[in-house]
């Protein structure tokens, strides 16, 4: 199906600015075949809906940047998807609160597990993509990288 699109690859693609970019990209007229990863398969109502309705160019894949193995597991999932090349990677993940931790407003208030869970996937996290995706950036013609964070991809 995907054969002459565009192969972008946008992280944080369950909500916020990821989602938004989501959808921007699959309304340009069957440019982008669209890699969209999820954390955590219960936030994936939205995209399913957009899925549907994208004439099969937008996929799923899951990336949990908290998890040592999370680009082991993204490679063998784009190999099992065919895909041989990247030519846009967009990083919106981030992380400020689930539901087992809260923002901190003050150093006082900074518990060390929930510092670590937030360094991991807000910059831990994009360095992983881009290590993992470097060579099927390179296979581009035209690649491209974005590294985008609002306040909930913050430190």
């Amino acid at each position: 199906m995907a054969e002459g699109l565009n192969v972008a690859l946008v992280s944080g693609g369950t909500q916020g600015i990821g989602f938004s970019l989501v959808k921007s990209l699959l309304t340009k007229p069957l440019s982008f075949r669209v890699l969209a990863t999820y954390r955590s398969s219960s936030d994936l109502t939205a995209l399913k809906e957009l899925q549907v309705s994208s004439e099969g160019r937008l996929e799923l894949v899951e990336f949990d940047a908290s998890s040592a193995e999370a680009g082991e597991n993204l490679k063998l999932q784009l190999d099992g998807l065919g895909i041989d090349r990247l030519d846009l990677l967009i990083s919106a993940m981030g992380v400020l609160h689930n539901k087992s931790m809260q923002p901190e407003r003050k150093f006082e208030e900074i518990q060390f597990e929930s510092f670590v869970e937030v360094l991991k996937v807000n910059t831990v996290g994009p360095a992983i993509l881009l290590k993992v995706l470097k060579p099927l950036l390179r296979k581009s013609d035209i690649p491209r990288v974005a590294v985008i964070s609002a306040k909930v991809g913050s430190l």
